[in-house]
């Protein structure tokens, strides 16, 4: 008779790796960076509409006519008008806040003649600026 035996091979077990959980401070950071990631886009969506207020500012031509006026017609139709922008007065916007937006000149006609003998004949026209103007504008300040 044959005996039974059985004879048992030993199984190897693979050392087990245990994971620590997450500590508090790990979490926490985890939390932070994922509320960065996916609030800034969300913020820029939620912000206010911007606000704005303009000012315009114009400068006019420093008087350089015979009577002190701005003659369109006559001896002063003929004399030229020059803009002085003032640096100081800009610096001093800009200074505040205030981007310049746009500008623009705003020309006139002086006719030298027009309805008078004593000068040529015929309409001669004399275009010169009439005064220049800049268009500034900031954000609203809500204090």
């Amino acid at each position: 008779m044959s005996e039974n035996t059985k004879t048992e091979t030993p199984v190897q077990v693979a050392p087990t790796t245990t994971t620590q959980p997450m500590s508090r401070a790990q979490g926490f950071i985890l939390i932070l960076l994922l509320l960065i990631g996916f609030g800034f886009p969300l913020f820029a969506f939620f912000q206010p509409i911007g606000r704005w207020e303009y000012k315009v500012v114009e400068f006019a031509p420093k008087p350089q006519f015979a009577f002190g006026t701005a003659g369109r017609s006559g001896v002063d139709a003929l004399q030229p008008a020059t803009i002085q922008i003032d640096a100081a007065r800009l610096q001093s916007l800009g200074d505040d806040g205030w981007e310049l937006v746009s500008s623009f000149l705003e020309m006139e006609t002086a006719f030298p003649n027009f309805g008078n003998d004593d000068f040529v004949t015929g309409l001669r026209e004399n275009v010169r600026p009439q005064k220049a103007t800049f268009i500034f504008k900031r954000r609203a300040r809500w204090f």
